[in-house]
């Protein structure tokens, strides 16, 4: 006769662990990794090291790093949150192209520009392709101060208009090797109250016809109309515009010498 072998009666696990504990202790579904988090939250982790955050640098820092991209990165950046659209365009005070991009600056560039509320400072200079048409995306951009856009060749009476009837708050104004600015452009330009810088030197179309209009803007500090088509006569008079620096009235004098 055999001997009976007698098993151990088996244990119950949910009787030995707990009810509670027992069903945390089954396996989790793929992708349901909710208890573990809640695990990994509950134990203290020694030595950790947590990554800085955007939050934690100061505006100003944050503010100069988004102005150091192009504007093609720059377009990629903003959509990564809406932080980082915040900092791409609301954010930035000043976009200066380096100037062997801005040679290459088409209309279609300009149109990142209409997301830039906070533009202060705009230096276009050299951008041979702009047309009247591309001020059309910076009209908006109301807290401009200072607008260069010396060397535009394409600009003429139009684009002048846009400025001046839209960009009220420009303190300086650089339009000097603008080939399309003449008489009527300067007219326009009297629509720039808080205007106190000019240059438009080097501009051949403008004529004696302009003297009147710049003297009439009392407010300017500085004005550089070299190598225009003045006479004598109007330059004299353009150095009488009560505003303008003791330096800046040198200069002009000194352009009238010069003339016949």
């Amino acid at each position: 006769m055999e001997p009976t072998v007698v098993l151990p009666r088996p244990i119950s696990l949910p009787h030995l662990f707990g009810e509670e504990e027992f069903k945390t202790s089954l396996p989790l579904d793929d992708g349901d990794d909710s208890l573990i988090n809640k695990k990994q939250q509950d134990v203290p982790q020694q030595n950790e090291i947590t990554a800085p955050s955007l939050d934690d640098i100061p505006l100003e820092i944050s503010a100069f790093i988004f102005s150091l991209l192009s504007l093609e990165d720059r377009a990629v950046a903003s959509r990564v949150s809406k932080r980082w659209h915040w900092y791409c365009w609301q954010c930035q005070f000043m976009i200066d192209i380096p100037i062997f991009k801005r040679r290459a600056l088409v209309s279609r560039h300009l149109s990142v520009l209409q997301h830039c509320w906070q533009l202060r400072d705009v230096n276009l200079s050299c951008a041979r392709q702009i047309t009247d048409d591309s001020l059309q995306f910076i009209a908006g951009l109301q807290h401009i101060k200072r607008l260069n856009l010396s060397f535009c060749k394409n600009l003429s009476t139009k684009g002048i208009a846009v400025i001046a009837n839209n960009l009220n708050n420009i303190k300086s104004l650089n339009l000097s090797y603008c080939d399309g600015v003449d008489d009527r452009a300067v007219e326009q330009l009297l629509h720039l109250h808080e205007l106190l810088e000019l240059d438009v030197s080097n501009c051949y179309r403008i004529s004696d016809s302009s003297a009147p209009p710049m003297a009439s803007m009392k407010q300017l500090k500085y004005l550089d109309v070299r190598y225009d088509n003045l006479t004598r006569l109007a330059i004299t008079r353009l150095s009488h515009i009560p505003c303008l620096k003791h330096t800046c009235k040198e200069s002009i004098m000194g352009c009238s010498k010069r003339q016949k």
